[in-house]
């Protein structure tokens, strides 16, 4: 060993004595082997300084010792972590530097021996300056998790967001009211409760976002004066229309209100041929919502 062999040194709440071979904790004894006794002193020597395993093979165990030296330099470095409370992950006192050796990176005073004075401000600053590997991947590694956890929080925030504005927005409830059939020449009512029945499936599978529809009519929604609708307190708009036949075809007649006003937000006539009613219901249903989607897209627009 290159130092007084007399010296004391203190560090945090721990002292060591090179001559007695004693460590320290707030005057408690600990126990520490020998050849870890000897290489924490050694580090001692030079804090701040990089020790390395070269060094220490070639100081403290002597040429004729057979032993297996890197096994036996991690167990002893292991001993004197366990002593000092200290982790080879986050190192207080005694860093590792990978392949290379050893570093003691707490501020060191010297008690006695050697200069018979304390370490120079240079050596406890450089022990605690901020470029000690040490503290600095302690520092990159918080400023990482820092990193995720903002991350984390703003994507959080994000989703609250997007949850509170779906919930926030304004759904257009649409009734459709069963279409009046016009009996010009005597024909049924059925085509009128088929057509209504088909538009409510075609309308479920557009995509309107708010859009929620209904084939039922709420209580009391169709009263005197022609059939119209007049208690519309539960819906925003009506799809309602006529069915009219002649000789050579039927014409249907489809008219989107608001309810709460009976103004007329669109209206359209369809025509079938006579002898093709019943087969292109459906097709008529889906021509009827197609001309009726840009509307409705623009009136979901509206509501948000």
């Amino acid at each position: 060993m290159r130092g007084d062999s007399r010296a004391k040194y203190g560090f945090g709440q721990y002292e060591i004595d090179a001559y007695t071979g004693e460590l320290r904790k707030g005057g408690l004894r600990l126990r520490l082997q020998q050849q870890p006794f000897r290489i924490l002193v050694r580090l001692l020597e030079a804090p701040g300084e990089l020790v390395t395993r070269e060094q220490l093979r070639e100081e403290l165990w002597s040429t004729d010792t057979f032993v297996e030296f890197d096994h036996a330099l991690n167990t002893a470095v292991k001993k004197i972590r366990g002593a000092l409370s200290d982790s080879a992950c986050v190192p207080r006192y005694i860093e590792t530097v990978p392949r290379r050796g050893y570093r003691f990176i707490a501020p060191v005073k010297v008690m006695e021996g050697g200069a018979g004075s304390e370490c120079s401000e240079e050596v406890i600053a450089r022990t605690l300056t901020p470029d000690a590997s040490g503290q600095r991947w302690f520092r990159e590694r918080s400023f990482v998790i820092t990193v995720i956890v903002c991350l984390a929080l703003v994507t959080l925030a994000g989703g609250v967001w997007r949850v509170a504005s779906v919930k926030n927005r304004t759904e257009i409830m649409l009734a459709i009211a069963l279409f009046e059939d016009v009996k010009s020449d005597g024909g049924d009512e059925s085509i009128c409760a088929g057509l209504r029945q088909d538009l409510t499936a075609e309308l479920e599978r557009v995509d309107q976002g708010h859009l929620r529809v209904s084939a039922h009519e709420p209580e009391g929604q169709r009263m005197a004066e022609g059939g119209r609708d007049r208690d519309h307190s539960r819906v925003d708009y009506v799809l309602r229309g006529s069915v009219r036949r002649d000789a050579r075809r039927v014409r249907v007649s489809v008219q989107l209100v608001r309810a709460r006003d009976e103004s007329y937000i669109w209206a359209q006539n369809f025509d079938l041929e006579r002898e093709d009613e019943i087969a292109s219901e459906s097709k008529l249903a889906a021509d009827i919502v197609s001309s009726l989607r840009p509307t409705l897209a623009t009136l979901e627009r509206a509501s948000r």
